[in-house]
């Protein structure tokens, strides 16, 4: 839990211009500069270099979504995901899933958890072996999802492992996920 918190901790201080509000107004008079631009999301998501994918640097994504800057997440979890950082593929699946930031877009969602999944990322394996279990892949093969799941579970996935356990029930991994329900 300590470590957890610590890294949390250096994260925000890492991103801390992240969090400045851009909606405000830069202003500038004779005390300097208040909301200068460069201490925005915005200005981050367009300016900075993610070509090495530090994971650092592509979790402001994830502080950019739960901002409801979605947009911004978007653009910062492509770039990421496009050097390679699995997390951001995710991400980027989540969001092309639920249409935020992105147009909804479920064919571009499977693809990012495949890519995850060929290299090896648990979450990308659970993912993707979901989604071809629920039939939302191009591939329709239940025991090609399965064998994405066993792969997530060797890795040591808990929700794996549980899916797994319980004979592959989908509405214990995600339940009512496939229902159009109105939660009001």
């Amino acid at each position: 839990m300590k470590g957890t918190l610590a890294v949390f901790t250096v994260l925000a201080m890492l991103c801390g211009p992240v969090f400045a509000d851009d909606t405000r107004e830069m202003v500038e008079d004779e005390g300097g500069v208040t909301n200068p631009e460069e201490l925005t999301i915005t200005y981050f998501a367009k300016h900075h270099d993610f070509t090495k994918g530090d994971p650092i640097l592509c979790m402001v994504g994830w502080l950019a979504v739960k901002m409801s800057y979605n947009e911004e997440g978007a653009k910062i979890f492509h770039q990421c995901a496009e050097v390679g950082n699995e997390a951001s593929m995710i991400w980027l699946a989540q969001l092309y899933d639920n249409g935020l930031g992105v147009e909804k877009d479920q064919a571009q969602s499977v693809e990012w958890e495949r890519i995850a999944a060929e290299r090896g990322y648990s979450i990308g394996e659970y993912n993707y072996g979901l989604s071809i279990l629920r039939g939302r892949s191009p591939i329709q093969d239940p025991e090609v999802g399965k064998m994405w799941i066993k792969r997530a579970a060797r890795q040591g996935d808990g929700s794996a492992q549980t899916l797994i356990d319980e004979d592959y029930d989908l509405d214990v991994a995600i339940p009512d996920a496939d229902e159009n329900k109105l939660l009001f």
